[in-house]
């Protein structure tokens, strides 16, 4: 776009004044409207104010005039390079991408730029005058902090610009009030220095190339750290992209920001590793390097100074990554050497740290409780350490978990493996008029009853079970109880038992209790070889040892 009238800018002029100049020049009444001119139908991203413009390098590059200034130049007409004094890397970048890239949720919004207001010197005013034939606006009098002329020392007089929409009137000394100076002598000081800041700063933006629109812009170094990227291509990006890319290039796959947010400052960011939702979207990409609260609590150095700095009684440890997100510590008590994963509440049970081996009672209960055919045997520790557990009926030995017993995990021998098959047998003979469908899930059923309903996701066990209780809710109208046939497993234990006993051995020749061993057989007794139930001593020899469990040195023994 050109504009039938530009020149351009005077020494030492503020970029508001000079947009400004040219709307009334090119007859624009409304500053709205000059930016509608300038931004064609995104004008809503971008606007100019007082003491900063938003999307400055798109307008730089919509305005077409020769006499229009370079975005460097344009830059270098607002109070930006002084603003930065004594800001960190992060908050100058922060400043510049809200000056150059367009009004986006990608981007932080300026903040008080309503209250921003126009300052004028009369003497520099008057001096314009006689040099260009007309006054403008100083950008040295809108200096962070300055309330005098810096030249001729004078109060400056300030006065609120116009809303946007409202028709822009004649800028004239005396049409603000004076500011109060009580020390002028140091205010006068202070806006040379400001000056001098401001000259001294100019170097923190540099100019870059961008490789896939081949424009030129301006950004600073801790927005190409960050992967700010060109605000030409910003526009035509989601925010959640952006945003996700400034994560990614900062704190690799640990954060994603959910999508559909409105502002940097509402924006939820998601930690990956343990699932938290944080607000701070801009400290994360502005502030120094942090991370997650939720995780840092986990963190060893923390949990020992806060529960035991002198580590008497626990090892803390670093957590899983799938512990963190469970919220969960990996520690070890001192006192019993058990390690468990637990979250603070947990830990805090207890005056001095919990722990579930040491301090919880009911996983000292003994196994003929739940269940009066079997028995522990050796010393039994927790609820997740391997105990030896003997079965009352065939005498078996067999190595097993509390945790796992209770879950429903008994005798290797005598428990029968169900197939589809056998369910159905079963369920033929105790009822009529019931069909199984198997699903693909394997050991679950769809059971179609004779009134027509239908019960899915039934197990191979919840079936038999049913068939075989003396109050069935299923099958209340079975004709007979099921009964359980004997394991193909127990019949082999049995019959190679009774073998061992007469001779100290069994092979494949000696058959079981009369029958051929055949390939089934054979399956079943490495099943059970493997389970611990067998020994293979060479030679197709099997022997069947009563064994034991030792805790303490955590050892099979004859």
């Amino acid at each position: 776009m050109r504009l039938a009238v530009c020149r351009e800018p005077y020494p030492d002029e503020l970029f508001y004044g000079y947009i400004r100049w040219l709307a009334v020049e090119n007859g624009i009444e409304r500053m709205a409207e000059m930016e509608h001119l300038i931004f064609d139908d995104n004008f809503d991203n971008a606007h100019v104010h007082v003491k900063y413009p938003t999307g400055l390098a798109k307008m730089c590059d919509s305005i077409q005039n020769r006499t229009f200034p370079p975005l460097q130049r344009a830059m270098a007409m607002t109070p930006y390079y002084a603003e930065v004094e004594g800001m960190k890397e992060g908050q100058q970048a922060k400043l510049a991408e809200m000056i150059l890239q367009a009004e986006s949720p990608a981007v932080p919004k300026l903040k008080g730029r309503e209250k921003s207001r126009i300052c004028i010197c009369p003497k520099c005013w008057e001096e314009d005058k006689e040099t260009y034939g007309e006054g403008y606006l100083h950008l040295s009098h809108h200096l962070p902090g300055v309330t005098v002329c810096y030249k001729h020392g004078g109060c400056l007089e300030e006065s609120m610009p116009e809303r946007g929409r409202e028709r822009m009137l004649k800028i004239e000394p005396g049409m603000g009030a004076e500011m109060i100076v009580p020390h002028w002598k140091e205010a006068k000081e202070y806006a040379e220095n400001v000056r001098k800041k401001f000259i001294n700063g100019q170097f923190l933006l540099t100019e870059s190339r961008c490789k896939r629109c081949g424009k030129t812009y301006m950004e600073h170094s801790y927005s190409k750290k960050t992967a700010c990227g060109c605000p030409y291509c910003n526009e035509g990006q989601t925010p959640e992209k952006i945003t996700n890319r400034r994560l990614r290039r900062r704190f690799g796959e640990e954060y994603t920001v959910k999508p559909g947010f409105t502002a940097l400052l509402t924006a939820v960011v998601i930690h990956n590793p343990c699932g938290s939702e944080r607000k701070q979207l801009s400290d994360l990409i502005y502030g120094e390097q942090s991370y997650c609260k939720e995780c840092t609590k986990l963190v060893p150095e923390y949990l020992k100074r806060r529960f035991d700095p002198e580590e008497r009684n626990w090892i803390f440890y670093e957590s899983s990554d799938m512990q963190r997100k469970r919220k969960k510590m990996h520690v070890r008590h001192k006192m019993c050497g058990r390690a468990s994963y637990l979250t603070t509440w947990q830990f805090l049970k207890k005056e001095g740290g919990y722990c579930p081996y040491c301090d919880n009672p009911k996983n000292r209960v003994n196994i003929t409780e739940i269940d009066s055919a079997y028995e522990i045997v050796g010393t039994y520790q927790n609820n997740y350490d391997k105990i030896c557990i003997r079965h009352k009926g065939c005498g078996l030995d067999f190595i097993s978990t509390k945790s796992a017993f209770l879950h429903g995990k008994r005798c290797p021998v005598c428990t029968p493996r169900y197939v589809f098959q056998d369910v159905v047998e079963a369920l033929d003979a105790c009822t009529t008029g019931y069909e199984l469908v198997k699903e693909q899930r394997g050991g679950y059923v769809t059971l179609k009853c004779p009134d027509g309903s239908v019960l899915s996701h039934l197990s191979f066990k919840e079936i038999i079970n049913d068939l075989q209780s003396d109050h069935p809710v299923i099958f209340s109208d079975r004709l007979r109880p099921y009964l359980e046939k004997q394991s193909l497993r127990k019949r082999i234990y049995d019959a190679v038992k009774s073998e061992t006993k007469k001779k100290g051995y069994w092979t494949f020749e000696d058959g079981l209790n009369g029958e051929t061993v055949n390939y089934t057989y054979k399956r079943r007794i490495q099943d059970m070889v493997r389970l611990g139930v067998f020994e293979y001593i060479g030679e197709d020899k099997y022997t069947v040892e009563v064994k034991t469990y030792d805790n303490d040195t955590g050892k099979t023994c004859f």
